[in-house]
């Protein structure tokens, strides 16, 4: 089914073949009949790369957790304010960086088929280094504005500081790694991701037995490696986009006007996808701070953080993996079967993430006392049955996630504006009535029910986009 051998059909055809497949995979057990040409088709290149991401995959079990353990001895206070600090930079990225990457992985494959691969990375590099000072002049008026405004004392002022610089590294880094990664450059995706964490996990220790730790010490570590990392992504980035094309002004001018038609285009929808993601996936815990406090928060967010380590441990590689080969698939928008072969792996990635799903809550339910106690303490595993719901909870995100990808392929993301408003709109019901009436469990259980909506929504907008995949 791969390449342009074959009848050419005509997308909603495709589409139509896709929702029988669909139906099957579903109903009538012959799933993995369906699949097979995806798995005859893997090569030395697809295994090399399944590798490395099976290494990446397991220094990320070991030094996340190791990671986690560490930091946990900050105590429940100082993790709630370090936890706060960690839900910012998705918003920051929601708001910045997030309509970038989605751009950048899923018309990297449509300028490289086009001969203009170096022109592509050469001009996103120009806007991220834009992008980059503008947002650093914009922290140096914002740390003056507490210092003077708000009369922040010098601890208050270095707190503030280093989450600003660790905020604005981490989501500067973003786009790149997930650039290199579309690229399938999985090696050097692979040690940038466990270097990162290995030299977080040494330093971590290191700061730990010099001078103890707090959650200011927790995220200058991290602002240090951030910062490191970001370079070395840059140089590989610069070094893969050549010489490129210059204008007659110089290489760091105005942006080419017809790329950023296309970015304004394709990320705009997104830019408010984010913010609403954001709030679906960060809310709870300022919820909860807003009614019950930072020991609460420190509390919920080990398990929320502890959930989606062991969820990314086994899903993001996998997302890493399939996610460049379907938009590679979906350049060619012309030809069905490819298009056809996407829409598998993308019902591929979905089934086996719920399957992890189900498994993992299966596994915390019985083993989440015991890994709540060895990694944190007797405190942070004193709502220990809460665990496996919040596994739960954030998997279904991940699940609903994974079933927007059929919109990303086919540029109809702005068709989920309304799933998205609603999960959005649920959260702010749901966790602040959780938290008041109920507490941690409401909260909790308040993400089950606004993730399986999510679900649920997305999945009958999935079914509205294949019956009419090219209507405006």
């Amino acid at each position: 089914m791969d390449g342009d051998s074959g009848r050419r059909l005509g997308v909603p055809e495709a589409c139509g073949q896709y929702r029988h497949m669909l139906k099957d995979a579903l109903f009538a057990g012959r799933s993995f009949k369906e699949f097979l040409p995806i798995l005859r088709g893997l090569n030395k290149r697809h295994l090399s790369e399944i590798l490395w991401l099976l290494f990446s995959n397991g220094a990320s079990i070991i030094l996340g957790l190791a990671i986690i353990k560490t930091v946990a001895r900050i105590g429940t206070v100082e993790y709630g304010k370090y936890a706060l600090v960690l839900s910012i930079a998705p918003l920051a990225n929601a708001i910045i960086y997030s309509p970038i990457d989605f751009f950048c992985q899923r018309f990297y494959y449509t300028f490289t088929y086009e001969n203009k691969k170096s022109y592509f990375l050469n001009t996103v590099l120009r806007l991220l280094k834009q992008l980059f000072y503008v947002i650093l002049l914009l922290v140096l008026v914002l740390l003056l504005g507490l210092k003077f405004l708000l009369h922040y004392d010098a601890h208050g002022l270095l707190f503030w500081l280093v989450s600003c610089g660790y905020i604005l590294f981490f989501t500067s880094s973003v786009p790149l790694l997930s650039l290199i990664n579309t690229m399938r450059m999985r090696k050097l995706v692979a040690l940038i991701s466990s270097g990162e964490r290995f030299f977080q996990l040494l330093f971590l220790l290191g700061v730990y037995y010099l001078v103890g730790l707090n959650a200011t010490l927790v995220l200058l570590v991290f602002l240090t490696v951030a910062a490191f990392s970001f370079a070395a992504k840059v140089k590989i980035l610069k070094r893969e986009a050549g010489a490129g094309p210059k204008s007659d002004g110089g290489f760091a001018d105005k942006l080419p006007r017809d790329f950023l038609q296309l970015l304004v285009s394709f990320g705009l929808p997104l830019l408010g996808f984010g913010i609403l993601a954001w709030l679906q996936t960060n809310g709870e815990r300022w919820a909860v701070q807003l009614v019950m406090g930072l020991d609460s928060v420190g509390i919920f967010c080990f398990m929320a953080m502890l959930s989606t380590t062991i969820i990314n441990v086994i899903v993001a590689p996998l997302g890493s993996f399939i996610g460049p080969i379907i938009w590679e698939k979906f350049a060619d928008m012309n030809n069905a079967l490819r298009v056809a072969d996407a829409m598998r792996m993308i019902w591929l990635n979905v089934i086996f993430c719920s399957l992890i799903i189900i498994c993992g809550a299966v596994f915390l339910l019985i083993f989440g006392k015991y890994l709540l106690t060895l990694l944190g303490s007797a405190v942070f595993a004193s709502h220990y049955r809460l665990l496996p719901v919040i596994f739960a909870g954030i998997g279904l995100y991940y699940i609903g996630q994974g079933l927007t990808s059929v919109g990303f392929g086919f540029n109809k993301m702005i068709k989920y504006t309304l799933p998205k408003a609603i999960a959005a709109f649920l959260t702010i019901f749901c966790y602040l009535g959780g938290a008041y009436y109920w507490g941690l469990p409401g909260v909790a259980w308040g993400l089950i029910l606004v993730n399986a909506t999510y679900v649920l929504l997305i999945f009958m907008t999935n079914k509205r986009i294949a019956r009419a995949p090219l209507a405006s």
